[in-house]
């Protein structure tokens, strides 16, 4: 049993236990530590693959709140190596995900991840719309339409096609 005695909240108990050792668990060791850990709540001290290893969990979000919480402490230049840990785990538990949950990804996508910007490559985009949102573009609002078409303004006929045919396959 760990000391859960005098810390304010998990994020302190985390602080307070592992300090800079916190790197080196899990998520799951934390919850096999404090049973009640909720790791939404702690998402600012978690690492890239502890926050992974959460939203990976269906059960641990409990709405698109939580996956705003914790797509806020993730950098839009780790969006890539975040969502080829959780998308695999979406597409093998998609009908655990709420398509408000799914739809909280897409959006946090759609607002931050940059994809609209020249800079990033043709590949990398259709690299996104191939296989990272393939299990979240059933959440696609008509609101998401628009900024979800601008990712392949000014882009190659391949990847506007890419697009189209994500949509064709009644994706979304």
């Amino acid at each position: 049993q760990s000391c859960v005695q005098s810390v304010r909240n998990d994020s302190d108990w985390l602080l307070k236990n592992f300090g800079q050792f916190r790197s080196f668990s899990t998520l799951s060791d934390f919850i096999r530590l404090k049973s009640d850990f909720n790791g939404v709540k702690a998402a600012e001290v978690l690492t890239l693959s502890q926050l992974a290893e959460l939203c990976s969990s269906p059960s641990q979000l409990h709405g698109p709140q939580d996956v705003n919480t914790v797509m806020a402490v993730i950098s839009p230049s780790q969006f890539a190596t975040f969502f080829d840990i959780i998308t695999p785990n979406i597409l093998v538990n998609a009908s655990l995900y709420s398509s408000e949950v799914k739809g909280a990804f897409l959006q946090a996508v759609l607002v931050r991840g940059g994809l609209s910007s020249a800079a990033v490559p043709d590949s990398e985009v259709e690299q996104w719309l191939n296989v990272r949102l393939e299990p979240l573009l059933s959440s696609l609002s008509s609101a998401d339409v628009a900024p979800f078409f601008n990712i392949t303004r000014g882009r190659s006929c391949s990847t506007s096609q890419a697009a189209c045919s994500v949509k064709g396959k009644g994706q979304v």
